[in-house]
């Protein structure tokens, strides 16, 4: 199991009124009639695991120079034209939208 989606399923009982982490949001989800879409990564959601996708994100940027695999790259051109906070963020948006799907399909 991924470390993050471990962190989300151990989250369950870390506060006595929490829902469990993948329950209680950090994804913004919009309807649009019969598919569900994820937009942003909500302020609203769980504090904690939106911290640790950021500082994740973080992490990997520092560590994106001089690699060439997709992500690396594309993480590249977006530093380019973005600032690095705002890279920071999508790519801890991107990391979200993966850990949601695993969690919510059941892919570990």
């Amino acid at each position: 199991m991924p470390p993050l989606v471990a962190t989300l399923a151990s989250q369950e009982g870390r506060r006595p009124n929490a829902r469990p982490s993948h329950r209680n949001r950090v994804r913004v989800a919009g309807n649009t009639g019969a598919k569900e879409r994820l937009l942003r990564i909500s302020k609203r959601g769980d504090s904690y695991v939106r911290k640790l996708l950021v500082h994740g994100a973080r992490a990997v940027l520092r560590q994106v120079e001089g690699r060439d695999d997709a992500l690396s790259q594309w993480l590249n051109t977006l530093t380019a034209r973005k600032h690095v906070n705002v890279v920071t963020v999508a790519l801890a948006n991107k990391t979200a939208r993966v850990a949601w799907a695993m969690v919510h399909n059941d892919t570990a």
